[in-house]
């Protein structure tokens, strides 16, 4: 009796074993691991909380003026139109007179989204070229190049080429590459 006895405790632990403390441990082992994973995703969340107040604090401090020039320097669309206005504007004020033959090269259109977009080119920027004419001195042509510079529109001026018009005068073809935030 005193073996089947043994016989049936160690038959009771393999049991008791089996169908309820590995399933528990084991069940205790995954929601610790769980448990683990969340705790990590808690941390990086108040990491990115305490970034996301710094960040905001910084955005605060800038004024609204420069973040309209911001925006204006390197817009997050092609706003080509817009484009085309601003030197007509400038030509208008230092030429006495429109630009002429606008013409835009390049890709068109807005990019919209939230993220950092990266083109097939790998470039988190777009550009689109802008040619078009005047016709002025040589002189006053400078100047117009001067204020094209010291407008908040980042333009870079890629080609130029000038040609013979009536007295002192001559016809400038001027082509423009500027850029935007896709």
């Amino acid at each position: 009796m005193k073996i089947l006895a043994q016989i049936f405790f160690i038959a009771a632990t393999i049991a008791a074993f089996v169908f309820y403390i590995n399933p528990t441990y084991t069940l205790i082992q995954q929601k610790q691991a769980e448990f683990k994973r969340l705790d990590d995703a808690n941390g990086k969340a108040m990491e990115l909380r305490a970034k996301r107040e710094q960040l905001t604090t910084t955005r605060n401090q800038i004024s609204d003026v420069q973040l309209k020039n911001l925006f204006k320097f390197l817009p997050d669309g092609v706003e080509n139109v817009r484009l085309i206005i601003d030197i007509q504007h400038i030509a208008n004020i230092v030429l006495s007179q429109d630009i002429k033959g606008a013409r835009v090269a390049g890709s068109a259109g807005k990019t919209t989204g939230g993220g950092a977009a990266v083109s097939a080119d790998g470039k988190k920027y777009g550009s689109i070229a802008l040619s078009f004419s005047v016709t002025t001195t040589y002189d006053q042509f400078i100047v117009f190049l001067q204020s094209l510079e010291d407008n908040l529109r980042l333009v870079d001026v890629s080609d130029i080429s000038f040609g013979a018009a009536d007295g002192d005068k001559y016809d400038f073809n001027v082509t423009l590459q500027t850029y935007w935030l896709k």
